[in-house]
């Protein structure tokens, strides 16, 4: 029995040091790659250089994108409700498309207009239209 319980030991043990093995490896080349990681910090990989401009063009995308695709899915739920031909599943089905329509294009304006208003707050010359 105690020879069992040995032999589970060393099994432990050169499970460990092979870890420990690896783990040297890792290590090292974490160590060698460090300031090649450092140097990657200096150059800007995006073309925006401020956080606004990075709000800026995401409100730009939601509008040229977006809106349209909101006002689609508006008259979509207009053709459903239209279409429904009296069935409540279908009415409720259009009212939900509309209704969802509707609150994506708000939220993308009024998106808009929070980044309008950080942009006065913050006096920049540049703001989105």
């Amino acid at each position: 029995m105690l020879k069992a319980h040995l032999e589970k030991i060393q099994e432990k043990i050169i499970s460990i040091s092979q870890i420990m093995k690896y783990y040297k490896y890792i290590l090292t080349a974490v160590l060698l790659l460090l300031p090649l990681i450092s140097f990657a910090a200096m150059i800007n990989p995006i073309k925006y250089g401020s956080f606004l401009d990075i709000f800026k063009a995401l409100t730009g995308f939601l509008k040229t994108f977006g809106g349209p695709v909101a006002i689609i899915m508006f008259l979509y739920g207009g053709f459903l409700y239209l279409t429904s031909g009296g069935s409540q599943e279908k009415v409720k089905m259009a009212n939900q498309t509309m209704t969802w329509s509707a609150v994506g294009l708000g939220v993308i304006y009024i998106g808009s207009a929070f980044v309008s208003i950080i942009c006065a707050f913050l006096e920049t010359t540049s703001c989105p239209v």
